[in-house]
């Protein structure tokens, strides 16, 4: 039984938060870590975070990186969005507004696109599928997910 014991007491040291109170020193250094993205070749389109926050009737600036891995060519390149619910519902009250740019082949270019809802927005948690392209033939895709809030009103 001692034996067990002890196990149980090096596994809960050796792996922080079983036991309230104990941690360790890799788990501090892993929790202060962020990367920032890079996007390359394999995933060209990424963007600052992968899930985003909002109130309906509200509007978020985020940064989008896009590498032209040749694709585009010296083209602009243009952004879209499309966000649909559980049901697979298309929301209808989102606003993107980016400027479309041209990247040089095997470059990075940074994006500052407004994502804007209405107030008519229904809360909820939607998948949004951008898409970064010159033509409908030439482009890439990335998701990230919208968690749309409610907008409690005070009296």
């Amino acid at each position: 039984m001692k034996f067990i014991t002890l196990i149980i007491l090096v596994l809960a040291v050796i792996t922080p938060g079983v036991i309230s109170g104990c941690s360790s020193d890799n788990s501090r250094i892993l929790n202060n870590f962020s990367a920032e993205p890079i996007p390359d070749k394999y995933n060209p389109l990424v963007f600052e975070k992968q899930e985003y926050d909002m109130v309906a009737g509200a509007s978020k600036a985020f940064n989008v990186l896009v590498f032209n891995t040749g694709v585009f060519g010296s083209e602009e390149i243009s952004l879209s969005l499309k966000c649909l619910n559980h049901s697979s519902a298309p929301l209808k009250s989102v606003f993107l507004d980016s400027t479309p740019q041209s990247i040089p082949v095997n470059s990075t270019g940074d994006f500052w696109v407004v994502l804007s809802l209405n107030l008519s927005t229904p809360p909820g948690n939607y998948v949004c599928l951008m898409t970064a392209s010159t033509s409908p033939e030439n482009f890439v895709q990335n998701s990230f997910f919208l968690k749309v809030l409610r907008l409690k009103v005070l009296r």
